[in-house]
């Protein structure tokens, strides 16, 4: 654990996300999108699906196993910080867990897009709402690949240097 810059912007980065999701799991509340009504019909039932939808995610997004993994994400980031300031390679494999939950957590944002995707009445709507999610997906990957290649970077070993000649 020589070079510990890059893995303490990771895990501040990661801890900024998490408790991000910590917000939205424990503090958040969900907004009545119904009391918006234009008075167009169809804007109207796209509002009134869009509120259902925020309701459904809001009740997911509250329910135990989310709250549990948003739980779990927090201590492993925490304890890994722990491990980091005393220069302890168990934060590598800490970081690796979390990493490996943020993976789960997508995999499931996946699952419950399709489910509440079908609140939706409109195909078009159904979608570009599978497709936002799609988007989220690819983009968490990327960045998760990123990680993965600078923690790659920073924790591999120096070549010995031939210059005994």
């Amino acid at each position: 654990m020589k070079r510990t810059v890059y893995f303490y912007i990771l895990i501040g980065l990661s801890l900024v996300a998490t408790l991000g999701r910590f917000y939205q799991a424990f503090l958040a509340k969900v907004k009545d999108l119904t009391s918006q009504l234009t008075g167009d019909a169809s804007v109207d039932a796209l509002l009134k699906a869009t509120s259902k939808v925020v309701t459904a995610q809001h009740a997911f997004e509250t329910g135990f196993f989310y709250r549990t993994l948003v739980l779990l994400m927090l201590v492993s980031l925490v304890v890994s910080l722990i491990y980091l300031i005393r220069k302890d390679s168990k934060a590598l494999f800490l970081y690796l867990f979390y990493l490996g939950l943020t993976f789960i957590e997508k995999v499931i944002s996946v699952i419950n897009s399709y489910s509440f995707s079908r609140l939706y009445t409109d195909a078009a709507v159904q979608a570009s709402a599978r497709m936002g999610t799609w988007i989220s997906v690819g983009v968490s990957l990327v960045v998760l690949v990123i990680f993965l290649c600078v923690l790659a970077y920073a924790n591999k070993e120096p070549k010995p240097s031939d210059d005994s000649l």
